[in-house]
């Protein structure tokens, strides 16, 4: 893929695509008993939309800049924000 005229999008995971009051939801669902998903309690689905709307309207390619880029390398891995 050319990425020279390309409009790239970096991006950091935390607090973008999760908050304090997201995560904090979050553990209390799984601490109530509700079975761990990483993608489902990590991700804010609404944080997700609205970057998936950007991403769309301006054409972005999206190169993560964040220590999660570490989870979403090598074969098998799906990428999980349906973009």
């Amino acid at each position: 893929m050319d990425l020279s005229k390309s409009n790239v999008l970096f991006l950091d995971f935390d607090g973008v695509l999760n908050n304090t009051k997201f995560l904090k939801e979050q553990a209390a669902k799984i601490n109530a008993g509700e079975k761990y998903d990483h993608w489902k309690h990590m991700l804010d689905p609404v944080a997700v939309c609205l970057l998936a709307s950007v991403v769309h309207k301006h054409d972005l390619h999206i190169c993560i800049s964040s220590s999660w880029r570490l989870m979403l390398t090598g074969a098998g891995t799906e990428w999980p924000l349906s973009l």
